[in-house]
């Protein structure tokens, strides 16, 4: 204790210029000084100790310097900075928020600008707009490095509203904030809008970089905008950033994506030290533009000419095999060959990506992932995600979507749960495909009637679930998730909850409108259906082929000719024949309607009619039970090289039920498997034996009966009793009775048509 009172004492008596020393060192290096404020137990201990010379510190010496108590904090965040730093390097960026609310706020602007680094590399959009709330509770003065530094990362992340309002309260804007706010809007598919934010750059008098002209280049190859494209290209050879490599990589792939391939290809080789960067830019304007073969030869020579091979280039090529996959399924004498030879290069360059140790990196793992989407083959996907070091948010919307393309629509909604346990935040397009995964399985759910609407209760639980966490992440305002969400409600049968979504998105496009289009004809309710298209008209929207297919779905299910004469004369008016969907819905509609004569002058005038608008023009007549012309459309269609499907021989069949001809009936049921070798299934067993059925010919309906694939369904039996009441054959309908009854015993149908068959016969 003495020891502690005498030292004390010393420095009470020291020279002020010594303190004012002493303390100068502290603040200036704190590592050379350990602090005992915290632990020390005795208060005449010395507050701090220089660990080599010993001296002692003390907060209440009076020769303290009066500016000492102000910076003090300063010291307290200068010790979390080890720990802060490992936790950003650990991602855990949340505790690190977290640890910046017990610092000084006016101290602590270099660990922020960190925190905002660590927050790009991340690309979190929930943090970003997490963090920026954090910053406004606190108030920070947004200003030099520090509000430059945050526009950045909220515009990197998305958080494109937020970021705009940082960068309008910023007191002065350098291009670095600038092109970040272009680079956000550039990257949310906004181009125009981004363009718009350069000329206001070059207003405000801030001059544009190298990475402004990278930005900027993309969003005229985005835009097919050459001659925009061509004056950026003046203005960086002007200000001497063309030789920069990253602005003339760009420069080839804008050039590349308008389609001036000789301009690209001269570009590049014009380069003088031409690196991987460079190269890859060739390579994705290959890409960019769909020309997947070129782009693999351009890897080839990379390879050939030594060139280092690391993981963006092996993405473009397992990208260019993915092109060549999907080129192949609209070439159907193409499709096997292509799709063998793409699989076997992409699967060649996973095993160059193994050994070069970057097949587990997330980058070229998910383009792996998607690369064996692409060849239908889930399970080597599986395997590719299960490999990977780090499944970041790419990574596992990428395996979600495989699982939910393959249909495997309940493994793709585990997948999502697993996601979230995995501390996972899901993007955007997460919850476009785990809406979608929802709607399938939507459409395999049986329905239960709940005030007077059916439901499909299970997908309608996961759905809101799903609805609720997109909420909650902002997203449900976004028009590609917002109409994913509509849709998904549409399916499940809850239009109501349908029509709030979409009053949600902010900006609605085509694809929202159609979706809630569909959601109402899901629900049978083809007159909400006419009206809502009567607003979309109001709108002004621009219909798409599938829109306008829904709108006259509406019209063939109430009747409304007016409207279905009304789109048939737009399209005419615009020169247009709408394609093969508006053609097929056209013809449909107008049958539906009553009205043949105009579904056969849609009919003629459309020049590339298909199977589906033949067999339409067969329903057509067969509704009017015109037998005659459904048979001459049917040889009309042979005629016309075009092989007729299951659903034409359906309709000809029921044309001939409904004009009673056995026998032409049982030539053309014959022809299916024999002549055009389409199997018969059961709707058109059950079409034959009601035939035979109601003409008598039970004989008939016995052959049909056991030469089905297989066992009749309750709908095939109750008609069958309808019939042996029609004739009086009480035999045959118990038989049938017995069989309809063993398939559902709590059925009443069957019960109602047997007590008809014996009243009938008494009678």
């Amino acid at each position: 204790m003495a020891l502690f009172v005498d030292e004390a004492a010393a420095a009470s008596g020291a020279n002020p210029l010594r303190s004012e020393h002493a303390w100068r060192s502290l603040f200036a290096d704190p590592s050379q000084w350990w602090d005992y404020r915290e632990s020390k137990r005795n208060p005449n201990y010395p507050d701090f100790r220089h660990k080599l010379s010993r001296e002692p510190l003390w907060l209440d010496n009076p020769w303290k310097p009066s500016w000492v108590d102000s910076r003090l904090t300063s010291l307290l965040s200068r010790g979390l900075h080890p720990h802060f730093n490992s936790l950003l390097r650990h991602g855990k960026l949340h505790q690190a928020l977290h640890l910046l609310s017990s610092v000084d706020s006016c101290t602590c602007q270099s660990m922020y600008i960190s925190l905002f680094k660590a927050c790009n590399r991340s690309r979190s959009l929930e943090f970003a707009r997490l963090t920026f709330s954090h910053i406004s509770k606190r108030r920070l003065p947004l200003v030099g490095l520090f509000g430059d530094s945050l526009t950045v990362m909220l515009a990197k992340c998305g958080a494109v509203d937020e970021a705009s309002e940082v960068f309008s309260s910023l007191p002065c804007r350098t291009v670095f904030s600038w092109t970040a706010m272009i680079n956000a809007y550039m990257s949310l598919g906004k181009n125009k809008e981004a363009l718009g934010m350069y000329s206001s750059m070059l207003e405000d008098g801030i001059e544009p970089n190298a990475f402004t002209y990278v930005t900027v280049l993309k969003a005229c190859g985005n835009l097919l905008d050459i001659e925009q494209g061509k004056q950026f290209h003046r203005d960086a050879q002007e200000k001497g950033f063309d030789s920069n490599i990253f602005v003339a990589s760009s420069l080839v792939s804008m050039y590349g994506k308008c389609g001036d391939f000789l301009q690209a290809e001269s570009l590049f080789r014009e380069m003088q030290h031409a690196d991987d960067v460079a190269w890859s830019g060739m390579m994705s304007a290959y890409i960019e533009s769909g020309q997947g073969e070129k782009a693999l030869l351009i890897y080839r020579q990379m390879s050939e000419e030594g060139v280092n091979l690391y993981s963006i280039p092996l993405v473009f090529a397992i990208q260019a095999c993915c092109i060549l996959t999907e080129e192949a399924k609209w070439n159907a004498t193409q499709y096997k060959p292509t799709k063998a030879i793409s699989s076997i290069i992409g699967r060649a360059l996973h095993a160059d990506g193994r050994r070069k140790a970057v097949a587990s990196d997330g980058f070229v793992g998910s383009t792996l992932i998607n690369f064996y989407n692409k060849i239908k083959s889930t399970s080597e996907a599986t395997a590719v995600f299960s490999g990977l070091i780090d499944r970041d948010v790419v990574a596992w919307t990428a395996i979600l979507a495989a699982y939910v393309e393959d249909d495997q629509v309940e493994e793709a909604l585990q997948l999502y749960v697993q996601m979230q346990e995995e501390s996972v935040s899901p993007n955007r397009v997460t919850f476009l495909f785990a809406f979608q995964a929802c709607g399938t399985l939507a459409d395999r759910e049986d329905a239960v009637m709940l005030n007077g609407c059916p439901i499909k209760v299970v997908s309608l639980d996961i759905g809101r679930a799903l609805h609720f966490d997109a909420k909650n992440k902002g997203f449900t305002t976004d028009d590609v998730v917002g109409s994913s969400l509509v849709s998904m409600y549409g399916k499940c049968g809850a239009v109501s909850e349908a029509e709030t979504a979409f009053n949600e998105i902010c900006n609605p496009d085509i694809i929202a409108w159609t979706a809630m289009l569909s959601a109402y004809l899901q629900e049978g309710s083809e007159r909400k259906a006419l009206t809502f298209y009567k607003q979309m008209q109001e709108e002004q929207i621009i219909f798409t082929d599938i829109a306008l297919a829904n709108v006259l779905q509406a019209c063939r299910g109430s009747g409304s000719l007016e409207v279905v004469q009304e789109l048939h004369f737009t399209m005419i008016s615009a020169l247009d024949d709408g394609g093969p969907l508006f053609a097929n819905t056209l013809v449909h509609a107008y049958a539906a309607c009553s009205s043949l004569v105009d579904a056969l002058a849609a009919f003629e005038a459309f020049s590339r009619a298909d199977v589906v608008t033949w067999t339409n023009c067969i329903t057509a007549y067969s509704l009017e039970g015109n037998c005659s012309w459904c048979s001459e459309f049917f040889h009309e269609m042979q005629l016309s090289s075009l092989k007729p499907d299951g659903v034409t021989f359906l309709s000809l069949l029921s044309a001939f039920r409904h004009g009673g001809l056995i026998d032409e009936a049982v030539e053309v049921f014959q022809s299916m498997h024999r002549v055009f070798c389409v199997s018969p299934n059961l709707k058109h067993y059950a079409v034959m034996i009601d035939l035979m059925a109601r003409a008598g010919n039970l004989n008939g309906v016995e052959m049909f009966l056991q030469g089905m694939p297989e066992q009749a369904d309750s709908h095939i039996l109750n008609g069958l009793i309808g019939s042996c009441c029609t004739h009086g054959n009480v035999e045959f309908g118990k038989l049938a009775f017995g069989n309809a009854v063993n398939l559902r015993p709590m059925g009443v149908t069957a019960y109602i048509l047997m007590s008809n068959l014996y009243a009938s016969v008494e009678t």
